[in-house]
């Protein structure tokens, strides 16, 4: 688990001062995951994120935004061979991520240009 020293009332905070008398039940993740070859992902979907729990979805605007390059220019792909499944078609995603502030802000820049492909 990562210390986050920001973060004055976050749980690493607390798991960090913590001593042996101190009990924490902590569970998750919670739903259904991000397993998107279940169903076709269309439409608009929201997502909501704070601190790491925004790495996941990086991932994924990663996988669509080099997707959106190979479709305009086939020749572009960064990934030799790399496939792409039609799960994902005619959506948008909306993020909605919490930081104290910009600083301290995970992969804000690459969201930001992904957003304008």
């Amino acid at each position: 688990m990562k210390f986050y020293p920001q973060s004055k009332k976050g749980i690493t905070t607390q798991i960090s001062k913590a001593d042996e008398n101190n009990a924490f039940l902590i569970t998750g993740p919670i739903g259904k995951g991000l397993d998107l070859k279940v169903r076709s992902v269309t439409g608009t979907n929201l997502i909501f994120v704070g601190g790491t729990g925004v790495l996941p979805f990086v991932d994924l605007f990663a996988y669509l935004a080099r997707r959106l390059v190979a479709e305009k220019d086939p020749n572009k792909t960064m990934f030799h061979g790399e496939e792409f499944d039609n799960y994902i078609h005619n959506c948008k995603f909306i993020v909605y991520a919490y930081f104290p502030d910009k600083d301290s802000s995970i992969a804000f820049d690459f969201c930001e240009k992904v957003s304008l492909l």
